[in-house]
């Protein structure tokens, strides 16, 4: 167990040297990001590429990991719109572009803004209050056992 946590520290350490503004640094940098644009490239269908290849250096944003995301673009039933969304309706989403698709789940990716949470978006409940409205009510954000929130059926938070 000790050998794994020593190896765990010495990988992660090793990074640090890619964010570094040396030689070094900058020629560990380069590499990674290499390794990364070929990574998309062998596991996500071309027609994707421009849009998941990274425009700007590593490190200026969050590293992600893979668990099968980039995977899950070669199947039949699943395709990379992007867009932003206009409307969520009662089964599905409108896109900027006026595309309205049905879905049986909506997954949504809010970013970082923590302290926001997902009052940047207008989430109106069953009521016909929004969230952010119920969430300064009833001393901030609460949802039941974490996860689903009280006058917004079927909105599940993970």
């Amino acid at each position: 167990m000790r050998l794994h946590r020593w190896n765990i520290f010495w990988s992660i350490d090793k990074q640090s040297y890619t964010y570094r503004g040396t030689d070094a640094g900058v020629k560990q940098r380069l590499k990674e990001e290499e390794e990364a644009r070929q990574y998309i490239y062998t596991k996500a269908p071309e027609k994707y590429h421009n849009l998941l290849v990274p425009d700007f250096e590593l490190g200026c944003k969050r590293k992600i990991a893979d668990p099968e995301y980039l995977d899950s673009l070669n199947r039949d039933n699943v395709e990379l719109i992007p867009e932003g969304l206009q409307r969520i309706t009662e089964d599905g989403i409108i896109s900027t572009s006026g595309r309205d698709d049905r879905f049986d789940i909506i997954v949504t990716a809010t970013g970082f803004k923590v302290s926001q949470f997902l009052t940047p978006m207008d989430v109106i409940g069953a009521n016909g209050s929004t969230l952010e409205q119920q969430w300064k009510e009833n001393r901030g954000a609460q949802a039941y056992l974490g996860t689903f929130v009280h006058n917004f059926p079927n909105m599940a938070i993970l």
